[in-house]
Order: structure tokens, then C-alpha cells, then sequence
């Protein structure tokens, strides 16, 4: 999974991971943002918004 600004900046990439019921794109921001993969909590502020596909 790549995370991505707005903007076209790269954030992180995570993975890989399985593609199944448990593994959709929800699931993993919420365990990216769970472990704080890459610090990513620390490049978010209250508001932001995240568009998953």
C-alpha cells in the first residue's frame, strides 16, 4: 500500500499484504496507523482526511 498527500508526495509504503476480507485497504490504515509505520501519526493533524481505494 502507498500513502500519498493530496499533493503527489509519497508518505510511506507498507506491505505487502494479502488481499482478502481481512485485508482490505480500511484494515490497513488502521494497522499502519495502530504501529505508526514510518511515524505517520506524527505527519497527521486533527481533520485531516483520508481517501482509501
Amino acid at each position: 500500500m502507498v500513502v500519498v498527500t493530496t499533493t503527489g508526495h509519497f508518505l510511506t509504503i507498507v506491505g505487502p499484504y494479502m488481499s482478502d476480507g481481512k485485508n482490505n485497504d480500511a484494515a490497513i490504515l488502521n494497522h499502519t496507523l495502530k504501529t505508526n509505520i514510518d511515524d505517520i501519526r506524527g505527519l497527521l493533524r486533527e481533520g485531516d482526511v483520508f481517501v482509501i481505494d
